[in-house]
């Protein structure tokens, strides 16, 4: 089975198809990947956005006083993210509550951060369904 093909059948099994497709697709190492690296390259990119999101929360901390709170609840939630959820998620990737814990926090703002934690949520969706592929 070509690599293509590999990503196109592992992503059909996932909640999300085309982000799974287009995520892998977009990185040159999931040509040569079995279903295990593609996991792995998922996971790298839910790390890749975390860590993206958690940046723009952190640019709205000082700008936005009145989401304090929110903002707070955030940042410890990707913080949870990067030090604990993604490295387990190398070992077997447990479903990720964080992102949609955040998301809660500031659905009723309009947030640059909003969309990005959104993409996190179904990133660590898509690579949960790859891991349970595995198991």
């Amino acid at each position: 089975m070509g690599a293509q093909d590999l990503i196109a059948s592992t992503c059909k099994a996932t909640p999300n198809v085309r982000l799974c497709v287009s995520t892998l697709r977009s990185n040159p190492k999931s040509a040569h990947a079995d279903v295990g690296g593609l996991a792995i390259l998922m996971v790298d990119a839910t790390k890749a956005m975390a860590t993206q999101t958690l940046q723009q929360i952190k640019t709205l901390k000082g700008s936005t006083p009145q989401l304090r709170k929110a903002i707070d609840a955030c940042t410890f939630a990707y913080k949870m993210i990067l030090e604990v959820d993604i490295p387990e998620a190398y070992k077997a990737l447990p479903s990720n509550p964080n992102a949609h814990h955040c998301a809660n926090g500031l659905k009723l703002f309009n947030s640059p951060a909003t969309g990005l934690n959104q993409v996190v949520h179904d990133l660590s969706a898509v690579a949960t369904s790859i891991i349970r592929m595995l198991l």
